[in-house]
């Protein structure tokens, strides 16, 4: 099977570097646990060939380069890559992703051998988009993989800030398109148990608990696990623990997905 993956690393942020090394470090700590081919695509405005800083932090990795303007966004860079690339299925990592189990990559393609599958991603919510202002179904694009027919449907180019929030939250998001579709989005933990999208408030999972059973992590992780550190030393860990839940797993989520399952 041919498996594309990409890393996306965005030398405009603040700790590009700190975060690429981590990558690898998180990379080379836990095996894949099946065949791929690694692309690193830089994100530079000037477009210039990776310095030969870049390349020294993926030395000795059998990887391959590529460059895109940092304008378009991550989810314009990712509809980009896989449209130009040919593959089986892809898979996409973002610039703060690192793993957290061994055969994490495995874990995220088995579902698509056992049926109708769109996306696979260690992250689901049904937090509100920006545009919708209501429960949404959302696999987020920092860690996931997906079928490359998902990618051949999507005509329109991700340009803007509000068309990254449309991308991800929004009412025609690749979420969406997926289940409209008739594909399945499906959310798998630390251990590859699979979770269908009327299942995704798991125990320790993301935003809940102590996300031990997350196989991936990123940003969005680190900011709840600092926020619940901070209450913890007011005394009021219950209170932001479940601030967070209702926010990434709000009321009404359960009716939300059982009607929209009933009328798709």
């Amino acid at each position: 099977m041919d498996i594309k993956v990409h890393y996306l690393l965005s030398v405009h942020e603040q700790k590009w570097i700190e975060n690429a090394k981590v990558f690898r470090a998180s990379y080379e700590k836990y095996s894949a646990g099946i065949d791929h081919k690694l692309y690193i695509v830089v994100k530079d405005d000037e477009l210039k060939p990776p310095s030969d800083y870049i390349k020294s932090i993926f030395e000795g990795m059998d990887v391959e380069f590529i460059v895109h303007p940092n304008y378009i966004l991550d989810c314009g860079t990712q509809q980009k890559f896989f449209n130009d690339y040919e593959a089986d299925l892809y898979c996409g990592i973002g610039n703060y992703t690192t793993f957290c189990a061994d055969d994490w990559l495995l874990k995220m393609c088995k579902p698509f051998s056992k049926g109708k599958v769109g996306m696979v991603s260690p992250h689901g919510s049904y937090e509100q988009g920006v545009s919708t202002h209501r429960v949404n179904i959302v696999i987020r694009n920092s860690c996931f993989v997906v079928n490359p027919e998902i990618f051949h449907k999507l005509h329109w180019p991700v340009t803007t800030k509000k068309e990254s929030y449309e991308w991800e939250h929004g009412n025609n998001s690749i979420s969406k398109i997926c289940l409209q579709k008739g594909y399945e989005l499906i959310v798998v933990d630390k251990n590859g148990k699979e979770y269908e999208m009327d299942n995704w408030e798991i125990p320790n999972g993301y935003r809940n608990g102590d996300q031990s059973m997350m196989l991936s992590r990123d940003n969005q992780t680190d900011v709840y696990d600092s926020e619940v550190a901070k209450a913890i030393t007011k005394g009021e860990e219950a209170a932001c623990r479940e601030w967070w839940r209702r926010l990434t797993y709000p009321d009404g989520w359960k009716q939300y997905v059982q009607n929209f399952k009933e009328t798709k």
